[in-house]
């Protein structure tokens, strides 16, 4: 039981840890070079599936002197998908796409790891709901340890 908490919380901490120092990197300008829409199709339940569309891209920076040419949207893709239907079930709008205006030569703004200008990001913050995940992932980590050092208390 010990060893699964431990497991939880370094997961849970490492994926935030990750996070949290990304608010120390810069924000600069890139020029999409190519561009285009994708979407996964994903089961919500035995009958049914939904669209989450997200943008494939390749731009071209530069930091500190050097050129860097990436394809990174985001760390994880489902911080930036975007559901065919709202929560209504009503389809998306064109405007609900933080891509809808991106074509091939626009300046875009993406965010670059100062120690590593190789790892940029144009949406590095991490979703609500993927963020929610790595809490939980502490905080069951913690109460699982907790609980078995409670267990460990009895048996004295």
């Amino acid at each position: 039981m010990l060893l699964i908490s431990l497991i939880l919380i370094g997961v849970g901490s490492y994926r935030l840890r990750k996070y949290i120092s990304s608010r120390e990197w810069v924000t600069c300008n890139a020029t999409i070079r190519e561009y285009r829409e994708s979407y996964k199709e994903v089961a919500q339940s035995q009958f049914s599936s939904a669209k989450y569309y997200f943008p494939i891209v390749t731009y071209e920076y530069f930091f500190s002197g050097h050129q860097y040419t990436s394809s990174a949207v985001s760390p994880h893709i489902r911080n930036i998908w975007v559901c065919e239907v709202n929560n209504w079930g009503d389809l998306i709008k064109e405007k609900d796409k933080f891509w809808n205006s991106w074509s091939a030569n626009k300046e875009i703004k993406i965010s670059i790891n100062p120690n590593n200008p190789t790892e940029c990001y144009v949406v590095k913050e991490q979703s609500a709901l993927h963020k929610s995940h790595n809490y939980a992932l502490v905080t069951s980590g913690i109460l699982i340890s907790i609980f078995w050092l409670f267990l460990i208390i009895q048996e004295y």
